[in-house]
């Protein structure tokens, strides 16, 4: 086995979570969620920058149909890509800094996104939907100063200069979690993602910088 090296590359988060750094006891608790790894299939591993809504359906279905659901493999997560990425400028982002679902890739139903309908299909067999982040916040939502959701405060009332690591698509910076609005400008991802049946997150790029984001 490797040993861990000083920085984490990525984590998932299932709540509750608690990230202690230097404390000098930690309590455990027994919540389940830690008696086994995650059991499952991530894009990541095979499908890499090409995962669409009938790829990651027709997985749901085999892991299903072929017997791995009912021996504990219960997690279909979508990792990079499924957002849309137009550059180094950094992910698109919706009215609220957030960022958009590719509809090429995972086309809405009227109304409801993408990824609400493929997570629609994947608890329909009995399993659980992740989903893929990186830290921080889009460039294109600081350019574009986009307002919090349900606050008075934008984008760049709370982000910072120091990039954040985003593989791929790049172009995310940090987020001063002193400031106001910062915390809900997580809380109205997480809702929106809460809102389309995300079970989990798979948090990629994360290290001991990243803590305050993994506590948000």
């Amino acid at each position: 086995m490797r040993r861990i090296s000083k920085a984490l590359t990525a984590i998932v988060l299932t709540v509750p979570l608690a990230v202690l750094v230097e404390m000098p006891a930690a309590h455990a608790q027994d919540n389940g969620v830690g008696r086994t790894p995650l059991m499952g299939w991530s894009s990541w591993s095979f499908i890499r920058h090409g995962p669409t809504a009938p790829i990651i359906e027709a997985q749901a279905d085999a892991m299903r149909d072929s017997g791995l659901a009912a021996v504990g493999y219960h997690n279909i997560n979508v990792d990079d890509f499924y957002y849309v990425c137009p550059g180094s400028q950094g992910p698109n982002v919706d009215a609220f800094g957030r960022w958009v679902t590719d509809p090429v890739k995972f086309p809405p139903s009227g109304d409801k996104d993408g990824i609400a309908v493929v997570a629609d299909h994947v608890h329909a067999d009995g399993l659980n939907f992740g989903i893929y982040v990186t830290p921080g916040i889009s460039k294109q939502a600081v350019a574009q100063n986009t307002p919090i959701e349900g606050t008075p405060y934008h984008a760049a009332d709370i982000a910072t200069t120091d990039a954040e690591k985003n593989y791929n698509c790049k172009g995310m910076v940090g987020i001063d979690y002193t400031k106001p609005g910062a915390q809900e400008f997580v809380n109205s991802w997480v809702n929106m993602f809460a809102s389309w049946g995300v079970d989990y997150l798979k948090i990629d790029g994360v290290g001991l910088s990243d803590v305050p984001d993994i506590q948000a």
